[in-house]
């Protein structure tokens, strides 16, 4: 049974992402719901490898929109066991930022968190390559290419 519920997911997330290379792009949202979900639940898809580096993803916390969260989720289609992932309440905005529509966040997907208070890690150790997944609810369509996060493979323990 579960390797048919992974096969599906394999099936829909990979058609989707089919060419992208990971730690690279950033495939934006379908405004009518890529994944056929809520179409005000819109999903930037990225996909990771932190097998060898830690991965670095940037994006905008605050904007035209009411939520924010980031999701790892590996081939098997489940997070990572420990559960860890980050939205509104535990983001940490970036340096700077002063609760306007322009305030950002940096997530690091690693196999080897850190635990400094306030980073935002998720520890991906069980699951070291997948598809991230940053969430917005109700984002006016204009905040779609905006709010487009950005991803880079980076050393492993690089938090700067």
């Amino acid at each position: 049974a579960f390797a048919c519920v992974e096969s599906i997911y394999k099936g829909r997330i990979g058609d989707v992402i089919k060419g992208c290379t990971p730690n690279v792009t950033v495939v934006a949202p379908d405004p009518q719901g890529d994944l056929k979900g809520h179409p005000c639940h819109l999903y930037y898809m990225i996909p990771y490898d932190a097998t060898e580096h830690d991965v670095k993803i940037q994006g905008f916390l605050r904007g035209r929109f009411t939520y924010t969260s980031v999701h790892c989720y590996g081939w098997s289609s489940l997070p990572p066991a420990n559960g860890q992932f980050r939205f509104d309440e535990t983001l940490t905005p970036d340096a700077g930022a002063t609760g306007g529509p322009e305030d950002t966040f940096t997530v690091h997907a690693t196999t080897k968190p850190l635990g400094l208070p306030g980073m935002n890690e998720i520890d991906v150790s069980e699951e070291p390559s997948g598809v991230c997944l940053v969430r917005l609810i109700y984002p006016e369509y204009a905040e779609i290419e905006r709010c487009k996060p950005s991803v880079l493979a980076v050393p492993r323990g690089l938090r700067a």
